[in-house]
């Protein structure tokens, strides 16, 4: 009876033990589709509407905010642009920032947003940023790791996850294979 009872425990713990580990996966799931969610709702909330650049000669097109951006930067390659001239630049083409209580934040957050996706590196002097450039999309490609490292940490995470979880449920199986169930 005793035994029987130290081998219910020990299965319960093992059970404790896998729930715990889910648990635990769940919640660094939780926190990265939430900080995914933010980005998008701030990316959303803080971009103006996209304009219709005229180029003369009946032709004219969409241009996005973001693109707007990337155009602004990748037309001054080697000048390190500032938010506010960047800022003056969109509005000349027709971007209305009058919605904004501080015009610069959609500027600043896609500047961010760009950085983070490696289309653009921040230029700082005695550790503040003044300026953006652009990265060249040449120079991007030939500059990344051909191993994608987020890739490689969340198979390893997910791996060493799955082999935690087989190893508690071998020794479930052996517990209850000692029992004779």
């Amino acid at each position: 009876m005793e035994q029987s009872l130290k081998d219910a425990q020990a299965t319960l713990k093992l059970k404790l033990q896998i729930l715990q580990e889910q648990r635990n996966k769940i919640d660094r799931e939780i926190a990265v589709w939430k900080r995914a969610y933010d980005s998008l709702s701030a990316a959303i909330e803080d971009v103006p509407n996209d304009v219709v650049v005229d180029m003369g000669n009946e032709a004219s097109f969409p241009l996005k905010f973001t693109d707007a951006i990337r155009v602004a930067l990748s037309a001054n390659p080697d000048a390190a642009m500032t938010a506010p001239l960047i800022r003056d630049i969109l509005a000349r083409q027709g971007f209305d920032f009058s919605a904004y209580k501080q015009e610069l934040v959609p500027v600043h957050n896609t500047l961010k947003r760009l950085v983070n996706q490696g289309e653009a590196s921040p230029v700082t002097e005695n550790g503040s940023t003044v300026g953006y450039k652009w990265i060249d999309p040449i120079e991007r490609v030939l500059s990344q790791d051909p191993a994608d490292i987020v890739v490689r940490r969340r198979q390893k995470r997910d791996a060493d996850a799955l082999v935690a979880i087989g190893a508690v449920t071998d020794r479930t199986r052996a517990a209850k294979k000692k029992r004779g169930e």
